[in-house]
């Protein structure tokens, strides 16, 4: 006899088509194929609802924290459900959790990878759900010729299950992103009373610029370029029209931009969901026993459901203008004239409208006989109180303001009544020697104050000029004539000895008693020579000039030669005596580079030092030091700076010249 039997065969299948579902008909039977097409058809569609309307992300719990027990810190997942790119619900219970360094152990090799050469101590994981299906519940089957027992039996079920992991890369979440840099553009346009400022094909085409439409970045990185352009305002009566407008732009040209092929119904790629970012410092390979963890949840893409946003919509907050991320709103105007009306402001996208005023109230009628008061008690006391006056006039007369008191290294004579001052190693000042106006240093050498010069290009900085770059001043200034003269009674002497002469045809020589020429002997300052002619009817007959044009020529030894012009012809030496000349000579140095200004250090700066950098408010300098206590090391670039709520790349551009991240 033959060992052998009859090996039953069954038909190959293909893979149900979701688009699919089964057509029953009177005496069809019903196989396996059937049963499998009409699930994945069903399926399908369920998940093609979820993701194509309402999104994919977290829903109701699944927060993640750090705790630690004596095998060290542990991951830990509370139980909860979120819907994935491609539409399928996804419930985690119970509560999971991963033991750090065990993970790190188990992934020494990656682990490595991951953190170059030379290593760095900073690790970044991120916790990820995603999807699967356990096939569960074996049933017997019908025997058959070449199976053994173990092939007796079949999973009759599939059981929704999960799978949580911890990797070095984030899931891709691109509508995600498109979604908040929408929403990010869109907020900053300004809804207001005021009149729409342009068309609605004007308005789609700055939208559609905004979104790269002509040239879209492959991956964008930016999804909506920048900000709106300025000026944009659209009026209430508008909103509806004008954002219709761009929602549909997003439907039909945006969102499939950044889905591709998953926006013609077909399945996306990613099937898995961000829960959070895990910051881990390390020590020798392990987690920092003496560093916390880091858990960054920012990215985690959510779902709110339909109940809260319809609360919401009816009860919650309104924003006035239709825009998010509201802030308080700082800015009053200034009133200065009674019986100013009030005016609610521009800005609509604050808690409080800005730029507002208050009004002011009208002057009430005087009293009868009442005159103007125009005196003022003279203060010579520091601390003195304020005082309203006594007199029923206009403004009351008799008053004062009152003074500080005095902080400091400075006390009161009690015998003249004098501010002295006082201080560390140095003797009080004779305030006797001292004319009107004089001013003071401190001589740190000699450790005591003394009289400021009063010479050219001497005394301390009187002028505000950016932190970090070197002086700047005056060094020499006056109204002077070409021959050397000045003309006139009520001009003052020229500062610094400042005088000019007549050289040459068209040239004028300017010099002053610190005159010293910047070139490359002294690199280390420059001059600025501002100069124009004085009009002087008479003295421009004389010398038969129309339009006098003074040009910078070049710096000599004995001066600064300039080139006098009438209407551009050259003119005689003799006819430039007459003229006269306004001139000021501004000196700064030249030799500092832009590295030895005083940078911002963003990983460093106090929210008060922040405020210092163009547009950085005190909202924003707040969420720049927030967002650094949650990162771990601090900034590592620049662009890091972007995931501060109200910092776009139009921001970055500006304050960059001005900040650092050095770790030191």
């Amino acid at each position: 006899m033959s060992g052998f039997q009859n090996q039953a065969t069954s038909p190959a299948t293909t893979a149900p088509d979701p688009h699919k579902h089964v057509k029953y008909s009177l005496g069809m039977v019903l196989g396996v194929d059937d049963f499998d097409q009409e699930f994945a058809y069903l399926s399908n569609r369920d998940q093609w609802l979820a993701r194509d309307t309402i999104g994919y992300g977290t829903v109701c719990g699944l927060k993640v924290s750090i705790e630690t027990d004596e095998r060290g810190p542990r991951a830990s997942v509370e139980p909860g459900v979120a819907i994935n790119p491609r539409g399928q619900l996804m419930r985690v219970t119970p509560a999971q959790c991963a033991y750090l360094n065990d993970w790190l152990d188990a992934h020494r090799e990656e682990v490595t990878r991951e953190l170059g050469s030379p290593p760095t101590d900073q690790l970044t994981l991120y916790v990820v759900l995603c999807y699967r299906a356990c096939p569960t519940d074996p049933v017997p089957i019908p025997g058959e010729p070449c199976r053994d027992e173990t092939e007796a039996t079949v999973d009759s079920r599939w059981q929704d299950d999960f799978k949580l992991e911890l990797r070095f890369t984030s899931p891709n979440q691109t509508e995600e992103n498109a979604v908040r840099d929408f929403v990010e553009w869109m907020s900053h346009i300004e809804i207001s009373d005021g009149a729409t400022s342009l068309s609605i094909e004007d308005f789609l085409a700055a939208f559609r610029d905004g979104a790269q439409l002509s040239s879209p970045p492959s991956p964008p990185t930016d999804y909506m370029y920048g900000s709106p352009p300025s000026g944009i305002i659209i009026n209430h009566a508008d909103a509806c029209e004008y954002l219709r407008a761009a929602m549909r732009v997003w439907v039909t040209e945006l969102r499939p931009l950044w889905r591709g092929a998953a926006c013609d119904g077909s399945t996306p790629d990613e099937e898995c969901v961000l829960l959070a970012q895990l910051d881990v410092p390390l020590v020798d390979g392990l987690v920092s026993s003496d560093d916390a963890v880091i858990v960054n949840e920012e990215q985690r893409p959510f779902l709110v459901h339909l109940r809260m946003l319809q609360e919401w919509l009816l009860c919650g907050p309104k924003s006035i203008g239709g825009g998010s991320a509201l802030s308080p709103a700082s800015t009053v105007i200034t009133e200065t004239t009674f019986g100013q009306a009030p005016s609610v402001g521009t800005l609509v996208n604050q808690y409080a409208l800005a730029d507002h005023t208050h009004g002011t109230p009208l002057l009430p009628e005087p009293p009868p006989g009442a005159d103007p008061g125009n005196t003022v008690v003279s203060e010579i006391t520091f601390g003195q109180a304020v005082s309203a006056g006594a007199s029923l006039q206009y403004s009351r007369a008799n008053h004062t303001h009152g003074t500080p008191a005095l902080q400091g290294d400075v006390t009161i004579d009690p015998g003249s009544g004098d501010a002295v001052v006082s201080g560390i190693g140095h003797i009080p000042i004779d305030l006797s020697a001292l004319d009107d106006g004089e001013v003071l240093i401190f001589n740190k050498a000699q450790g005591k104050w003394l009289p400021g010069p009063t010479g050219g290009g001497g005394g301390g900085d009187f002028v505000e000029h950016p932190v970090g770059l070197p002086r700047y001043f005056i060094e020499a200034a006056g109204l002077v004539r070409a021959d050397g003269t000045v003309p006139r009674p009520d001009w003052s002497p020229p500062y610094n000895d400042l005088k000019i002469s007549a050289v040459g045809p068209s040239q004028i020589l300017a010099w002053f008693a610190t005159y010293a020429r910047p070139d490359s002997k002294t690199p280390q300052f420059q001059y600025l020579v501002k100069a124009m002619p004085v009009f002087d009817a008479e003295a421009w007959k004389k010398a038969e000039v129309v339009q006098p044009i003074v040009n910078f020529l070049e710096y000599r030894d004995d001066g600064i030669l300039l080139y006098v012009t009438n209407l551009g012809q050259e003119m005689a030496k003799d006819r430039l005596l007459p003229l006269s000349f306004a001139i000021e000579i501004s000196r700064y140095n030249s030799n500092v580079s832009q590295a030895s200004r005083l940078l911002v250090n963003l990983n460093t700066a106090t929210a008060d030092e922040l405020r210092a950098l163009p547009r950085i408010g005190p909202e924003i300098a707040n969420r720049i030091v927030a967002k650094r206590r949650k990162m771990r090391g601090g900034f590592k670039t620049l662009d890091d700076l972007t995931n501060v709520e109200g910092i776009g790349n139009d921001t970055l551009r500006i304050i960059e010249p001005f900040v650092t991240l050095s770790h030191k």
